[in-house]
């Protein structure tokens, strides 16, 4: 995990309190659903991390992410994800 707003970084242990889980929750499914998602109710979990600054004062921030996940597991409906995105906000 990689996360850098203008020229601040934020190492893994910085993110770590950010992480955010849910208890099981059930969903459902729609025919033909993403990642090969069966149809139906299904049990799951949400689990992230989310971060929350202050309001920006106005200006222009670039702001970075990254985060890579393996499951090596036959069950993972995605075995390997990985993201590298990066945002220009401009406040007013």
């Amino acid at each position: 995990m990689y996360l850098k707003i203008n020229d601040k970084e934020y190492s893994r242990q910085d993110l770590s309190k950010y992480r955010i889980h849910t208890g099981v929750i059930e969903v459902t499914f729609p025919k033909n659903a993403v990642f090969g998602a069966s149809e139906g109710v299904s049990k799951s979990v949400g689990d992230g991390y989310y971060v929350i600054t202050e309001p920006l004062a106005k200006g222009t921030y670039t702001i970075q992410y990254k985060s890579s996940l393996i499951c090596p597991g036959t069950d993972c409906l995605e075995p390997n994800f990985a993201q590298d995105i990066k945002y220009t906000i401009i406040a007013e």
